[in-house]
């Protein structure tokens, strides 16, 4: 996966456990915009910061804060609150952020 400078995503390669948050499962050979942050850019305006993959899953902070995570989740690594030994093949939103104030 890469992220452009405007904040657009492209995801390619391999995809079995929908590590790439699209919906879909098997093999990219070419780079195709994810239409996951292609939604959340056009709707809410909301662009992709930083992604961090893993062998079998991802996790996205958009520029709102909010953390977003899909893939292998067979130990609940992703932090959804789904049923473990699953894997989620979009991605979801998973913490958002937090405020804090001073006393």
């Amino acid at each position: 996966m890469a992220i452009t400078q405007s904040g657009k995503v492209f995801s390619w390669g391999a995809n079995d456990y929908g590590c790439q948050g699209d919906g879909k499962v098997g093999f990219k050979y070419a780079a195709e915009e994810n239409f996951r942050f292609q939604q959340l850019r056009e709707k809410k305006w909301l662009t992709a910061k930083k992604i961090c993959l893993t062998g079998n899953s991802t996790v996205a902070l958009l520029s709102d804060g909010t953390l977003w995570a899909c893939g292998q989740n067979y130990k609940g690594q992703l932090g959804l609150r789904k049923e473990w030994g699953k894997k989620d093949d979009q991605f979801n939103e998973v913490l958002k952020p937090m405020v804090t104030t001073q006393f």
